[in-house]
């Protein structure tokens, strides 16, 4: 799980389409300057799994530094 605070510069945005729920997330630093992005599509039934599994490459792609950069905690 990813937590940060209301100063936190991510964001996530799903819709929902003939039963598929497609998930974008995007964390950034707090210039703008960098970020990282990961997105997926599931059946709606799985959207918590999709949730946890695009959650979980967010946290691979952005990596422990830049994690620590923006205020977020891991757990």
């Amino acid at each position: 799980t990813l937590h940060g605070s209301c100063r936190t510069p991510v964001g996530a945005h799903a819709t929902l389409e003939n039963g598929q729920v497609h998930l974008k997330t995007v964390l950034c630093s707090p210039d703008g300057k960098t970020s990282h992005a990961a997105e997926g599509t599931a059946p709606a039934a799985e959207a918590a799994s999709l949730g946890h599994a695009v959650g979980l490459e967010l946290i691979r792609k952005a990596g422990k530094s830049f994690l620590e950069q923006v205020g977020c905690v891991i757990e």
